[in-house]
């Protein structure tokens, strides 16, 4: 008789369980949908390596030289006189993928500094930009946040790496120029 007993409570269980687990699930509220960020485009990611990515124009207001033979990174020269810029433009996109900017930069002169600036509608973000000492001698690595330049989460469309001073600078040469995520 025990067994029959025990036969038959083992054949009920899974029911039982079926039955407590629907209950269970009808009373758990279902997590919200998650929307998946934008995934980096390649095409934007490179802005400038050997030579200007997919998409990315030189609409500069200095006098640059793309793809300058002095070394095996190809940089890019640039010649700015008081306030003027290497302008690198793109059709605008959203930055939501990304992260920061990074390039390398190089001074051929004592002195100078530059503002890296991102630029929306073909305008500087106001009151937004990173200040860099240009040092020549070797090659510096510049990063600057997406934030910092005020461009995080918004469409923009390029960036302007500019002379800080009125007055004209030595040259200077730049770049590995990127997005990062």
């Amino acid at each position: 008789m025990k067994f029959l007993i025990a036969a038959i409570a083992l054949l009920a269980a899974p029911a039982a369980y079926a039955q407590q687990d629907a209950g269970d699930v009808a009373a758990k509220p279902k997590p919200a949908a998650t929307v998946a960020a934008p995934a980096a485009d390649p095409a934007i990611t490179t802005i400038y390596d050997k030579k200007l990515g997919e998409g990315w124009q030189n609409w500069s207001f200095a006098t640059v030289e793309l793809s300058t033979d002095i070394s095996a990174r190809m940089p890019i020269k640039v010649s700015a006189e008081g306030y003027k810029a290497l302008y690198l433009h793109h059709a605008a996109f959203s930055t939501a993928p990304y992260r920061g900017l990074t390039f390398l930069i190089q001074g051929t002169g004592a002195g100078g500094k530059v503002r890296v600036i991102a630029t929306s509608g073909g305008k500087p973000i106001e009151g937004k930009m990173k200040l860099v000492e240009v040092k020549a001698g070797g090659w510096t690595k510049v990063t600057a946040s997406l934030a910092e330049l005020g461009a995080e989460n918004v469409e923009i469309d390029g960036f302007w790496i500019q002379n800080d001073s009125g007055e004209p600078m030595p040259n200077f040469y730049v770049a590995d120029i990127a997005l990062t995520v």
